[in-house]
């Protein structure tokens, strides 16, 4: 599937006018918070270019802390995603600001285990009885990019590159709330307790509709 999203975002390369005789393309690899994976660059000429990259990433790359009621969830993003940028040199050298889209499988898990009594939904319950809660969410497929960058010679034919910015995924969606090993995992009307908590903390994690960008990248120009 990421393999297709990439040949999807690879099609803005060869859809790019020629705006130069001579383009310049480069081929690298890229690491930062959206994941580590393949780029592909054209500089059209002095002052615009395009690349397409593809992402891969493990737990751990962006924790995010979400509050509901007195429970607190730790999560982690894992990163999957095929993006394609416009890049706009304005002083016809490394300096660029970018602007594309993403196309996301990204997906994150919330996970709590309380020590002291607490509130699911409308009932108070002790740490036996919740055990470990685990909330799932997502983003939308389709995320806008901006980035601010600079790449640079660092010997013959090979560039390093450093841009940061913002992905606009939108406001997660929590898709999933679960209790294990809890004595009240399973029970029927806990579970209905668990699907108000899922939508307070649907709530709390509201704001965070942008992701971070920070990536450096490593390129061979032909």
């Amino acid at each position: 599937m990421l393999r297709k999203l990439f040949c999807a975002a690879g099609l803005a390369l060869i859809a790019a006018p020629a705006a130069a005789e001579t383009p310049e393309i480069t081929t690298g690899i890229t690491a930062g918070t959206l994941g580590v994976g393949p780029e592909v660059g054209v500089r059209l000429g002095p002052k615009v270019g395009v690349r397409a990259n593809a992402m891969v990433g493990g737990t751990g790359i962006v924790d995010i802390d979400a509050q509901s009621d007195d429970i607190p969830f730790d999560g982690a993003v894992r990163s999957r995603s095929v993006g394609a940028m416009l890049d706009f040199y304005p002083a016809n050298n490394g300096f660029r600001v970018s602007a594309g889209f993403r196309i996301n499988g990204n997906k994150a898990t919330l996970r709590a285990t309380p020590t002291t009594n607490t509130t699911i939904g409308p009932r108070s319950v002790t740490p036996m009885q919740v055990g470990t809660l685990r909330a799932s969410y997502r983003v939308r497929d389709w995320a806008p990019t901006l980035t601010v960058g600079y790449s640079g010679e660092i010997a013959p034919k090979l560039s390093l590159g450093v841009e940061a910015g913002a992905v606009y995924h939108g406001a997660p969606k929590i898709t999933s709330l679960t209790s294990s090993g809890g004595s009240l995992s399973g029970d029927a009307g806990f579970a209905a307790d668990l699907e108000t908590e899922r939508m307070l903390i649907q709530n709390d994690i509201s704001d965070y509709k942008f992701y971070p960008v920070a990536q450096v990248s490593l390129a061979y120009r032909f």
